[in-house]
């Protein structure tokens, strides 16, 4: 009897636990921006050890108590760079932080780019001590809700990942569980600093084994993609198939320079495809490295991108949904959310445009475009969500982009 009155109450704390997540989702929390006009930055250390800071956005007068929590990390090719210093690792975390998010910008520790060409343990090395680095990171958040709740952190709803190198120091913690896993070259450097927990946290921060509930990787890569396996967590993932810094087949990084192999986003869309892991992917064809980075609209896309999945992630329940892959959308449009005009871009001559709001009525029509671009007026449509759908030919599907008139 006590077992199943254990059981019982486990099922409801789990229900109003889904519950309470959910009315926020009704609410138009975590896919909306902004709701929150303004976020507050804190600067705090979360490891003495070796004087890590990070900066933590948090939306200014939110009273909900039970917030998701994002941390990213930045680019600069494990040489250069800092919480400051990365623009989409910034900027995701504002618009994050006005849906409702709370979100971290960290540093990790860096290493030198000659001595990384040079010898593999030591590039192996320069990643475990980020990995350690980004765990502490976690800890410190995971020690915060179970004491000060400064952050007032759901520690069921924790996300990591980051741009570039900080992708690839969050893809290797969200995907490995033990040291078993690892490359007999990263294990060795695992063990050589701290081991599979690391050694950057401060005393008394536990891990506790806390899981990532998804992964956001922004040209991103894995040292060996049978890390992925089915019990792993969702992903969501943008790179450009020209990108040799971060290279998108398997290679070793920065145009074959530094000495430790990387699969990027064509070797692990293909295992996802075979875990058939629920994933978003966005392949930006032609570009180099992070895109997105010098190209508003394509930030944009992959922030609209972003949003979308870690909404489906907090706000849906999943069990049973067959996994998708997203493909490059071929229609950029921008800015998103969008206030008096939006334009959509295409690499295609558009046929016509249609939007339609969220209870599928449509609410304008361009017909006979044929351009590459059409920028559309919204000054008389009331706030809320929409779908644009863009037709190449009236006689294929269409492409469909959500966005948001604020």
């Amino acid at each position: 009897m006590k077992k199943i009155a254990a059981a019982c109450l486990f099922s409801l704390l789990s229900t109003l636990l889904v519950n309470r997540s959910f009315a926020q989702c009704d609410s138009g929390r975590y896919l909306y921006a902004p709701l929150f006009s303004t976020v507050k930055k804190d600067t705090v250390v979360f490891s003495h050890r070796y004087n890590l800071q990070m900066n933590v956005y948090s939306p200014i007068a939110d009273t909900f108590a039970h917030r998701p929590l994002v941390i990213l990390a930045h680019d600069g090719s494990f040489t250069s760079g800092d919480k400051d210093s990365d623009s989409t690792v910034i900027w995701l975390c504002r618009n994050l932080a006005k849906r409702g998010y709370v979100t971290a910008s960290v540093n990790y520790r860096l290493g030198d780019y000659l001595s990384m060409t040079a010898d593999s343990n030591y590039a192996a090395s320069v990643i475990a001590k980020a990995m350690s680095d980004g765990k502490a990171a976690i800890r410190y958040f995971v020690h915060d809700a179970a004491n000060a709740n400064t952050y007032k952190i759901d520690t069921n709803n924790i996300f990591v990942g980051g741009n570039g190198s900080g992708a690839v120091l969050y893809m290797h913690v969200g995907y490995i569980d033990t040291l078993s896993e690892c490359s007999s070259l990263l294990r060795s450097a695992m063990l050589n600093n701290g081991g599979f927990e690391g050694n950057s946290s401060d005393s008394g921060y536990t891990y506790n084994k806390v899981r990532t509930k998804a992964i956001i990787n922004l040209a991103g890569a894995l040292n060996n993609t049978d890390l992925i396996s089915p019990s792993k967590p969702p992903i969501v993932s943008a790179q450009g198939d020209g990108d040799v810094t971060i290279p998108y087949r398997c290679a070793f990084p920065i145009s074959g320079t530094v000495r430790f192999p990387l699969c990027g986003l064509n070797a692990i869309e293909d295992r996802l495809l075979i875990t058939r892991q629920y994933h978003f992917t966005k392949i930006f064809y032609g570009d180099t490295h992070t895109p997105w980075a010098s190209n508003t609209a394509k930030f944009y896309s992959v922030d609209s991108m972003v949003t979308k999945f870690l909404y489906n992630m907090v706000c849906t329940h999943l069990a049973g949904i067959e996994p998708i892959k997203v493909e490059e959308s071929r229609a950029l449009l921008f800015p998103n959310p969008a206030h008096d005009n939006v334009v959509i871009q295409t690499p295609f001559r558009m046929n016509h445009v249609e939007i339609y709001n969220y209870m599928g009525k449509r609410v304008f029509t361009a017909a006979d475009v044929f351009n590459y671009e059409l920028r559309i007026d919204l000054s008389d449509l009331p706030v809320g969500m929409y779908y644009a759908k863009v037709y190449a030919d009236k006689n294929i599907a269409p492409i469909l982009t959500q966005f948001a008139i604020q």
